[in-house]
């Protein structure tokens, strides 16, 4: 089924703009809140940037903000995967453990049964 795309009003750097979304209303003026909060931050920074530059500028540091977590989701996944490789590596060390002490539990009691005298039942009158 088709997702329903609306428009959301915001505000960035004075400019008025429509934008297509499925999300909520919130979501895209918490954005539009982030990127006009950076925008301050930086003009008050560089007071002599245009606001095209300061544009960039946000836009640059935002695209190394996602570099750097995509960066550590797959160090995270990396990680997880060593781990959990390494956890199954131990359930099937341990599983075999267990195996091949049953399997000797088995043979000892086979021995057992083989070697034991034979048992003499009797009825007594």
């Amino acid at each position: 089924m088709a997702t329903v795309k609306r428009r959301v009003d915001v505000n960035i750097m004075g400019l008025p703009l429509s934008v297509r979304t499925e999300r909520d209303d919130a979501w895209i003026h918490g954005l539009a809140g982030q990127v006009n909060r950076r925008l301050d931050e930086l003009r008050r920074a560089a007071p002599k940037a245009t606001a095209q530059q300061l544009a960039v500028l946000v836009a640059l540091n935002l695209a190394e903000e996602l570099q750097v977590e995509r960066e550590r989701g797959a160090a995270v996944k990396e990680d997880a995967a060593v781990v959990t490789a390494r956890a199954l590596q131990r359930v099937v060390d341990a599983l075999g453990a267990m195996d091949e002490a049953f399997v000797d539990s088995d043979t000892r009691d086979d021995d057992d049964v083989r070697t034991a005298a034979p048992t003499r039942v009797t009825a007594e009158a």
